[in-house]
């Protein structure tokens, strides 16, 4: 009989995991203030609760300020699969196919008392 081994995902504090952007449509830019851009999975990698956990989407040049999702908490180990939004501005309408650009995904949280940050830089086309 075959025994099957899960490996453990390792990690520290609250992180970012599977992100996954979705292929964007300029003449869409209005459509994803209300429908996602993309999932990014949140885990927490501590025994202690993480509170006040907030997620900012932004992408460089075609929005104005960074859209943050609606706060959260996790207890130890837990994880969440939190949708990104986007509040884009007309001047994606001038993105043009094979173009690249850059986003960033910021999380900041409290845990026992102390605050942290933690900013991740993306790149797609």
């Amino acid at each position: 009989m075959k025994q099957e081994t899960q490996e453990e995902e390792k990690g520290k504090g609250v992180e970012l995991r599977d992100i996954q952007l979705l292929t964007l449509f300029p003449v869409l830019y209005k459509y994803y203030d209300n429908n996602p851009v993309g999932t990014v999975r949140v885990k927490n990698f501590e025994s202690r609760t993480a509170e006040d956990i907030t997620i900012e989407f932004y992408m460089e040049r075609y929005m104005d300020i960074p859209m943050e999702m609606p706060s959260f908490t996790l207890k130890g180990g837990e994880e969440a699969v939190i949708d990104l939004f986007g509040l884009f501005t007309q001047d994606m309408m001038n993105i043009t196919e094979g173009a690249k650009a850059s986003a960033r995904i910021d999380i900041s949280y409290t845990m026992g008392g102390r605050k942290s940050r933690i900013n991740t830089p993306l790149y797609w086309n």
